[in-house]
């Protein structure tokens, strides 16, 4: 930007960076989130800094918004401050119990939820709205639908079935590369892996039934539980993994050991 480096080190809270980043577009702030992921070089203020600039942006095109998600995916995993996939169920909790006492979303009063997990949300949906409102590319699709799934984003379940759903038309899903579809197969897996328990914090909230048979405690799929058993809670991303899987056998020789092995864990 007008000759200037980047320098991962540098303050970007400071007035002068502030500055700076008030002046880029949107495509340059969310390379820059991009940069910080690629790196592997997770700064609070920086994150803080960098989405404050994206969340007051009102147009935004769905390649950005993507890539903001995979980018906010990859550095939230890197920070320390971020809750592991064991203690994601808390932080369920307490979006589950913000939901059940203020229908708009608002993360201001998240009560116990760390300022980085309120910017998550703030950042998925708001994000997510944006995807909803777009016409997506394969690649826009596979990896919202894996940063949505990698932090067990639930919050805004229509914004993931949408994803799914889009992924799997003709039109995306001849045109995709077995990597984005063997991706989102994986991103369905890890949601089936956590949804139901989701669903029945949410039921006890508002007072209906629980059902517990597929899932245990510690919200990873039983060893002895079939993807398709899982089919019959019946989300509706369910309705894309036949696809998914159709195109995969058929294009089996192109993918990758590790596009495999994300494929059989999810079904398995």
């Amino acid at each position: 930007y007008e000759g200037k480096i980047i320098d991962f080190d540098d303050d970007f809270s400071s007035p002068s960076n502030r500055s700076f980043l008030s002046d880029c577009n949107e495509f340059e702030l969310s390379n820059f989130l991009w940069a910080f992921a690629m790196a592997r070089r997770f700064d609070e203020e920086v994150f803080v800094s960098l989405t404050d600039q994206l969340l007051d942006d009102e147009v935004m095109t769905s390649s950005t918004a993507s890539r903001v998600m995979w980018s906010s995916a990859m550095l939230m995993s890197m920070n320390d401050a971020a809750p592991s996939e064991s203690t994601n169920s808390e932080v369920d909790q307490k979006l589950i119990k913000l939901f059940s006492d203020n229908q708009n979303f608002s993360m201001a009063n998240s009560n116990g939820m760390t300022i980085l997990q309120e910017r998550q949300v703030d950042v998925f949906h708001h994000m997510g709205g944006v995807l909803l409102s777009s016409k997506l590319t394969p690649i826009d699709a596979s990896s919202a639908m894996w940063a949505m799934a990698k932090t067990s984003y639930a919050l805004d379940r229509g914004i993931f079935d949408f994803l799914a759903e889009s992924l799997a038309s003709k039109g995306i899903l001849e045109n995709s590369t077995t990597r984005q579809v063997s991706q989102a197969l994986w991103a369905c897996g890890k949601m089936v892996a956590f949804e139901n328990p989701m669903m029945n914090a949410m039921a006890v909230v508002q007072g209906r039934s629980v059902n517990t048979d597929c899932y245990d405690v510690d919200n990873e799929m039983e060893g002895d539980t079939t993807f398709e058993e899982h089919a019959g809670l019946n989300p509706p991303y369910m309705k894309s993994v036949n696809k998914y899987l159709k195109f995969l056998i058929e294009n089996r020789e192109l993918m990758t050991p590790k596009q495999t092995a994300q494929s059989i864990w999810a079904i398995g």
